[in-house]
């Protein structure tokens, strides 16, 4: 009887410790699961930030590459007024030499062609033989890009 009593004792404790080793099987597992679970998670948080400021970088280089290109066509557009600007002027002095040289010409005042060869002469001396020459490449940046302007990163310093 004290034997059964003890074999008893014995496969209850057993039964017990079978149970107790899968609940902590369960746990362990469980356990396993949410470290998984929450390791996950911070890796599609750190994928998620890096994607989302990759993105902000980039909508941000467009809209600089945006204000440097307008500035470069602003520049050009400039240039562009100049070159008129000394095109018209210069035209504008042909013909008024044109136009003394037909008078002369006309009334045969060879004292006028004088006049005339000497205000040419004047005109290709100040005539600006590098206004058309090649320059190098220039661009002005805006300096109102900054943090302030819509969150754009201030790539450009004063």
């Amino acid at each position: 009887m004290e034997t059964q009593y003890k074999n008893d004792n014995l496969a209850y404790t057993n039964e017990t410790l079978e149970a107790k080793a899968a609940e902590r099987e369960y746990l362990l597992g469980v356990l396993v699961l949410s470290i998984t679970a929450i390791l996950l998670s911070i890796l599609g948080y750190i994928l998620w930030k890096k994607y989302h400021t990759g993105k902000k970088t980039i909508i941000s280089l467009r809209t600089n590459e945006k204000a440097i290109l307008e500035a470069q066509i602003k520049l050009r557009e400039d240039e562009l007024s100049a070159t008129m600007v000394h095109f018209t002027k210069n035209m504008k002095t042909i013909k008024t030499i044109s136009k003394d040289l037909d008078t002369s010409l006309a009334k045969k005042d060879y004292a006028a062609l004088e006049m005339i060869k000497k205000a040419l002469q004047d005109y290709q001396k100040s005539s600006s033989t590098t206004f058309f020459v090649d320059r190098p490449y220039r661009v002005s940046i805006p300096r109102n890009i900054n943090a302030a302007s819509g969150g754009i990163p201030k790539f450009f310093p004063k």
